[in-house]
């Protein structure tokens, strides 16, 4: 969830992590963690799925060249 302008917080177990980004222009996504089991022989990508925690994804405009800078604190 954000939780306020470039910061995060992604739940977890044991505890949740906090994250801060400097960069004003970076898009963020929150979404679950997906696992895909293996499937039969020639399908291995159709296997089951199952949800393992939280994943954020930090994503910055098109550019030559970029610094993103993160905190992480649990």
């Amino acid at each position: 969830m954000q939780t306020a302008a470039g910061r995060f917080t992604v739940s977890g177990k044991p505890a949740s992590l906090k994250v801060a980004v400097d960069e004003a222009a970076v898009q963020a996504r929150i979404a679950p963690g997906v696992v895909v089991a293996a499937g039969p022989p020639g399908n291995v990508y159709k296997g089951p799925t199952e949800q393992r925690g939280t994943v954020l994804t930090l994503a910055l405009p098109a550019a030559t060249a970029a610094t993103l800078t993160t905190r992480l604190r649990f």
